[in-house]
């Protein structure tokens, strides 16, 4: 009867230990890359009204997201206030190149939502070089922006999920 007894504790022991196990890696806590960006979100509100090479130091000291691609995101010519231009409304830092995106791994977005900077687009890439600096000019480009707000993205071949 004892022996049964300290089998069955044995067993609560070692599945909730499993169970416990789980769901550290659930929560990111595996997955360098995720536990910045969350780390990001949940900082955001120390961020908002400061430029955006805030979050490009926040970045660099953390070390484990590193950017690997860069796009912007823009207005609607239909949205009052724009006069009828596309300006320059996000600016996103990617975890993983166009090539590794496609591949298929899992790879996160930072978006960073700039207040109303009236940079045109089109102006804005006007000069970014196509070579091997264009990310950095780029950020350079993008540093002086204010943040407005900050969301992240995870997406992997199976799920999208944002973090808000």
């Amino acid at each position: 009867m004892m022996k049964k007894k300290q089998l069955i504790l044995c067993l609560c022991l070692l599945t909730s230990t499993f169970a416990w196990s789980g769901n550290s890696q659930k929560n990111g806590s595996s997955d360098p890359e995720e536990a910045i960006v969350k780390e990001l979100v949940a900082k955001k509100k120390d961020f908002i009204g400061k430029k955006i090479e805030a979050v490009c130091d926040f970045l660099v000291q953390k070390k484990s997201f590193i950017i690997n691609s860069v796009t912007t995101t823009e207005t609607s010519p239909w949205i009052p206030g724009t006069d009828g231009k596309i300006y320059v409304d996000e600016v996103v830092f990617f975890s993983k190149d166009d090539d590794q995106m496609h591949s298929g791994l899992t790879y996160y977005t930072i978006n960073v939502v700039v207040k109303s900077p009236q940079v045109l687009d089109s102006e804005f890439w006007k000069d970014i070089p196509d070579d091997e600096t264009w990310i950095e000019v780029f950020v350079n480009k993008a540093k002086n922006f204010i943040i407005k707000d900050i969301y992240c993205e995870k997406t992997t071949s199976s799920s999208h999920e944002i973090y808000e």
